[in-house]
């Protein structure tokens, strides 16, 4: 999942996306400013990709909780910071080279539900009706269980690095527009070897549990405190 990078700058604003990935995966996210300079957030998506007659398929669902504060600097930048929460389910299964030369017609199958602690901070600049930012956010990730084909691993943590770029503009003709269309493209790596009570026999298991993803999405972003309001 994506990190979340809100623009808010003043209490009361909110802000609700949803977005669809290169890989399939549908996200959605909301954040929120009750007071000025504190945000929450919330967010959660789900990626369902191949079935049993493929040669892979892949499940995943997730959700996160964060809180967090955001500092507008002149009138074009934007600094925010977050610290958040989540939990996962996922499975990935797939036919290595040893099914397909043995005609096996089963998978090599990881099972996993973990938790997940994450910091991040970001930054943006609004360029006429453009907004450009980055972010970046360190997942610390506790495996609650970890199985490959219905066998317990060994490995109880991993770190990850998540930086993500992002473009929004608006949609309608308002300078600060209610809705608007965001691109990001962001990435998911491993930090350094992270897995604990990993032995060399586990080197295969480890490769694809620190396996690098480079994905982006496409979304709207809906801002209810820019909508025109009603002349009586």
């Amino acid at each position: 999942m994506l990190p979340i990078a809100p623009v808010l700058r003043d209490k009361n604003q909110a802000e609700a996306a949803a977005a669809v990935h290169i890989n399939g995966r549908i996200q959605g996210n909301v954040a929120y400013s009750p007071i000025q300079h504190l945000l929450l957030t919330t967010a959660g998506s789900y990626q369902k990709r191949g079935s049993t007659e493929d040669t892979t398929h892949f499940y995943n669902r997730q959700y996160e909780v964060g809180i967090g504060t955001y500092w507008p600097v002149a009138k074009s930048w934007l600094f925010s910071g977050q610290l958040g929460y989540g939990q996962a389910e996922s499975q990935r299964a797939f036919k290595g080279i040893r099914n397909i030369v043995v005609l096996d017609p089963g998978y090599d199958k990881y099972r996993t539900h973990y938790n997940k602690f994450y910091g991040q901070v970001a930054a943006s600049v609004d360029i006429s009706r453009v907004t450009l930012g980055l972010s970046y956010r360190r997942t610390w990730i506790d495996f609650k269980s970890l199985t490959y084909n219905e066998e317990a691993l060994p490995f109880r943590r991993m770190i990850r690095n998540e930086p993500m770029l992002f473009v929004r503009t608006g949609v309608t003709r308002q300078t600060a527009s209610f809705l608007k269309l965001q691109v990001t493209l962001g990435g998911s790596f491993n930090s350094g070897n992270n897995l604990n009570n990993a032995d060399d026999p586990l080197d295969w298991h480890r490769n694809n549990l620190r396996e690098d993803i480079i994905t982006y999405s496409i979304g709207l972003i809906f801002h209810p405190h820019y909508l025109p309001k009603r002349t009586e």
